[in-house]
């Protein structure tokens, strides 16, 4: 499949003969626009295409299988939606001042934590704050921010 498109520049489809579903949904994962596949009303009639067609019912599960493909594979730019907006405030976590900090005091392992939410400095920036001075006095249980620096 990857073959044929770089090749040609054109949309790729398939024409999948194989038993079950798997080969068509995994024609569609790797770009495939269109998917034929044999359909019969029953796999006992006659002829030689009826035993590799697919039933009422399996036609059905590969269309529901198709339609979840894209959403599957998502989209090359990724953004948190909403919710995971939501979450991340409460789930994420902030630097906090585990107790009083002054202003001209410098930040240490001794006064600096990490704490729920996640509203105020990242943690990644726990390193880069050792040794640098309050610019203001912090209560303990406080989330530190940019202009504490």
């Amino acid at each position: 499949m990857n073959t044929m498109m770089e090749t040609f520049q054109y949309p790729v489809g398939y024409s999948d003969h194989t038993l079950g579903l798997q080969v068509s949904i995994m024609a569609a994962v790797s770009g495939a626009c269109i998917i034929e596949k044999h359909f019969t009303l029953s796999k006992k009639m006659a002829g030689p295409d009826h035993r590799a067609s697919l039933d009422p019912k399996e036609l059905g599960d590969l269309v529901k299988a198709m339609k979840l493909v894209p959403m599957i594979l998502g989209q090359a730019e990724k953004q948190p939606t909403a919710s995971e907006l939501r979450t991340a405030r409460v789930a994420r976590k902030s630097l906090v001042a585990i107790k009083d900090i002054h202003r001209g005091a410098k930040f240490t392992t001794k006064n600096l934590g990490i704490k729920r939410p996640g509203t105020g400095l990242a943690p990644q920036h726990y390193e880069a704050l050792l040794g640098r001075e309050s610019k203001r006095n912090i209560p303990a249980d406080t989330l530190i921010n940019r202009h504490d620096l």
